[in-house]
Parts: structure tokens; sequence; C-alpha cells
């Protein structure tokens, strides 16, 4: 792992601005986290092989943002990944939100060389150095929010943050549900039946709620806690059908 220094926030805000994460995002909240750089907000590169999370890592609570590469989010002991991580894809966020020790490991891929010549030139400028051809000699960038920034960030920012975490989520649980349904033949089985539906619907209509901002906020927290059950529940599943 190795923290970039000195990196241009013209280029960081042209690189933000190509990712899903961030379309959506005003370029006044991207601005915003960008004047965080070194207070709190970080760009890391990561080779090949590398863990950018550890599982029961108590210490570790940042959140994630993959601004190139890919990874996988594993359990330990389990030969089924939960997850493939792309760009532009957040992970880490159980921990950056709630306080909790790592529930998994989360593993760099080999990024593969951007066919738009374009991004490739800024993500070699980012990194201050060129990408080759071969995949695996090419680092992963990340950018990594350290917990203690949260409460810093304006309600409008917290806001847009939370409802992408709430988004991914959601696709996660969609994702996972799928996979136990095709390989046991039947729905997963969580604490509150029937709920699972009707918790991805709310995250669907997350932003079409007309509530204050410190309201908006509240809502997302309540829904992120609901999320983040049922996907504790739907983890312990799947590891179990891995060590099967």
């Amino acid at each position: 792992m190795h923290e970039l220094q000195a990196v241009s926030s013209s280029h960081l805000l042209q690189l933000l601005a190509s990712l899903s994460f961030f379309q959506e995002v005003p370029e006044r909240e991207r601005k915003e986290l960008l004047n965080f750089l070194g207070q709190g907000v970080r760009l890391l590169s990561y080779r090949m092989g590398e863990f950018l999370i550890r599982q029961q890592d108590a210490k570790e609570k940042s959140f994630f943002i993959l601004l190139s590469g890919q990874a996988s989010v594993v359990k330990s002991g389990s030969s089924m990944p939960l997850a493939q991580l792309q760009t532009g894809e957040c992970f880490g966020e159980v921990s950056f939100l709630t306080d909790r020790p790592r529930i998994s490991n989360v593993i760099v891929h080999a990024p593969e060389l951007p066919r738009d010549t374009a991004l490739r030139t800024l993500l070699e400028e980012i990194l201050g150095m060129p990408l080759v051809e071969r995949a695996q000699d090419n680092p992963a960038l990340v950018m990594c929010l350290d917990r203690e920034v949260l409460p810093k960030l304006s309600v409008s920012l917290r806001n847009q943050l939370k409802s992408r975490i709430i988004a991914q989520m959601a696709g996660r649980l969609n994702d996972m549900n799928e996979r136990i349904t095709h390989v046991t033949g039947q729905t997963p089985l969580l604490s509150e039946e029937g709920d699972f539906d009707d918790l991805v619907n709310k995250a669907a209509g997350q932003e079409s709620l007309s509530l204050s901002p410190e309201e908006q906020e509240f809502f997302k927290d309540q829904l992120i806690g609901r999320l983040i059950q049922v996907m504790d529940e739907m983890n312990v599943q799947l590891t179990h059908m891995g060590s099967e």
C-alpha cells in the first residue's frame, strides 16, 4: 500500500465525475470531499493480492471507494467470494458507519488497462507512473475516508454518500438473494419474513421522500441499519454454503 501525495484536484475531479459512485453527486459536494484530502480523506494505491481490509480488524474503520481496479470480498475459511467489486464501487461501509470490527476480507485484483486513452492518461497523471499492458503490474487506486471525518462533512455530502451506500448495498443484497436461491432452491431465511422486497423498495425510493436534510439522514441511517442486519444474515448463509 502506498499513499499518494500532492495529487492535482482538477485531475481527481475529472476521475470522480467518470465513476458511477459519484455521477449523481453534485460537483459542489465532490469538491467539498476533496477539500479533506490529507485531513481524513486519503488516496491509496495497492498491488494485486494485497489486503485492503482484513476480517476481524477492530482498529481500522475506514470507508473505501474503488477508483480504479477490482477486488474480492471473501470470508476467512470460505472458498466462495461474497462479492466481486468493480471500479466505482464502495466497501467497508459497515465498520465505517457502525464502528464494528471488519466482517470480511477484501483483496485486490489486477486492474484492467483502461481502453479509453484519456482515462488511461488521467490515471497515469494521478498515480505518477505509466500503466503497462500486464494487468498484474498496475496498481489499484482507492479513495479512503477515515471514520473521524464523517461528522466534519456537511449534512448534504453525508446524505449523498449514504444514498450511494444504500444503493450499492441494495444491489449486493439482490445478488446475494439470487445466489442463495439458485444454490438452495429456496429464498434466504431472514429474521423478518417477507421483509426483503419491502426493504429493497425502500432503498430504491429513498430520494423521493419530502424531508429536511436532517430527517433524510435519520431515515437513511435507519435504512442502512436494517440493510446491514439482512446482509449479516445472508452472509452467514453464503459462508455456510462456501464451506460445504
